[in-house]
């Protein structure tokens, strides 16, 4: 059965960059007008009573009416009810949300491949320490007896070649055309003025110095790949010098393949 994605949202209002009353504490609203009893108030949407009393003690401290009238004890064990501002502000927020809902429903009928913004989104949200994150697709797997080396295809037609083990491979369910992430630390970044360098490298990655940032001992070096995408170099102010690095001229960018990190979704 194919996935299918909903498009959701929570609706808060805010004022002053703060949350204001927000959807649980309108469906607790609702379920005592519902139910004209904090217990089964609080069952029907699935808190304590303890908390069902401190979130209604709550609205009555912070709003400038009562809006939960409260009866404790009697015959029937007590009760509650909604004044009449209360059934106000339910009413208006019904009023937000019932636009909210339209909102969202419009967004699902203007895009065509919602997964295709999830997928964005999660790669953007990705943290990590590595400097550098590649998207690319898995265009080769080839096993030896204890590593795998993997060769992904990015922009550009360019390529990048990783060594993991071999349960790696397993544990990443890593298969050809599979989606997957290239983290490498800048650090592990070496520079050459020579497009063909004769290295043992495995990646040697082409492209021009988009910009140079100086520091006190180690420089930051921003070189834009064949393809668009952007890579960070991080190298001692001594080595630019000697290099002569400047902006807008050539540069291949070379690292071990041991270097590169694989992460997947």
């Amino acid at each position: 059965m194919k996935d299918k994605l909903q498009i959701d949202g929570a609706l808060w209002l805010k004022s002053n960059k703060e949350n204001k009353l927000g959807r649980e504490k309108i469906e607790l609203l609702r379920a005592i007008e519902k139910c004209g009893s904090i217990s089964k108030a609080a069952k029907e949407v699935g808190i304590s009573y303890k908390t069902a009393w401190d979130s209604i003690d709550l609205l009555n401290n912070l709003y400038k009416e009562i809006l939960v009238e409260k009866s404790v004890g009697g015959t029937s064990g007590g009760g509650a009810k909604l004044t009449d501002k209360a059934k106000e502000m339910i009413q208006l927020y019904q009023i937000v949300e019932d636009e909210h809902r339209k909102f969202l429903t419009r967004i699902s009928e203007r895009m065509d491949n919602p997964f295709e913004l999830l997928n964005f989104l999660n790669r953007i949200s990705m943290k990590t320490s590595a400097r550098n994150q590649f998207y690319g697709k898995i265009k080769n797997i080839q096993k030896g007896a204890v590593n795998s080396e993997i060769i992904i295809s990015l922009k550009g037609e360019q390529e990048i070649t990783a060594v993991i083990t071999n349960q790696s491979v397993v544990n990443l369910n890593l298969k050809v055309g599979k989606d997957i992430y290239a983290l490498i630390k800048a650090s592990f970044i070496f520079l050459s003025k020579d497009t063909e360098p004769a290295i043992s490298s495995e990646n040697k990655l082409n492209g021009k110095i988009f910009s140079i940032v100086k520091g006190s001992v180690n420089d930051e070096i921003i070189i834009e790949l064949n393809g668009g995408n952007k890579l960070t170099s991080i190298i001692t102010s001594q080595a630019t010098d000697q290099l002569k690095l400047k902006e807008g001229e050539e540069i291949c960018a070379f690292f071990n393949a041991s270097s590169v990190i694989l992460a997947t979704e």
